[in-house]
């Protein structure tokens, strides 16, 4: 907690035996108006904002790059994760139903793409006040865009493989990062 009673949204990761060894503190806040019960949602007023800080860390041989919720909607952070080797970004999130419904699918899918990473998206799902739905779909997509895995909007466990090599050959047959111009 800061000193002005926000806190930050966190993703972090812990070693097999424990041991925290990576922390990413959510850079961008949802502050929006969404046609929904809930109308208005205003993050910072309770959440302070991390650092710019782009987390890719080695979990044994992957290179996996973390993100939280919101941050989905800036690429130019994805294209940083994946310049810094991610070959899976995660993004363990709490999309509104509605927001959920329009976009959750479709800004994973372009980010996989785009950057030629894996994604998984981590949907919280649930009524949690009368007011507040939450979308769910936790799902995972390839780095050509197709789906590997998808929850729907219940709590479950999904288990997908992930094969590395996808990520090579998908960048060797198009080498985008290659070709960007700009910088």
């Amino acid at each position: 907690m800061v000193s002005d009673g926000r806190v930050r949204q966190s993703c972090l990761v812990f070693s097999n035996e424990g041991e925290l060894v990576s922390r990413y503190d959510k850079t961008h806040l949802f502050d929006a108006t969404v046609n929904d019960k809930n109308g208005q949602y205003s993050e910072s007023t309770f959440i302070e904002k991390g650092d710019i800080d782009v987390v890719v860390i080695d979990i044994q041989g992957m290179k996996v790059g973390l993100s939280i919720c919101y941050d989905l909607r800036f690429p130019e952070m994805y294209r940083a994760l994946a310049d810094k080797g991610a070959e899976l970004i995660v993004v363990p999130s709490a999309f509104t139903y509605k927001t959920g419904e329009a976009h959750w699918h479709t800004l994973l899918r372009c980010r996989a793409i785009e950057n030629q990473v894996f994604m998984l998206g981590v949907g919280q799902c649930g009524q949690h006040t009368p007011t507040r739905k939450t979308f769910g779909n936790t799902v995972g997509y390839s780095p050509w865009g197709n789906c590997i895995g998808q929850l729907g909007h219940e709590p479950g466990l999904l288990l997908t493989l992930i094969d590395l090599q996808d990520v090579q050959q998908c960048r060797d047959a198009m080498p985008v990062h290659q070709h960007r111009r700009l910088h």
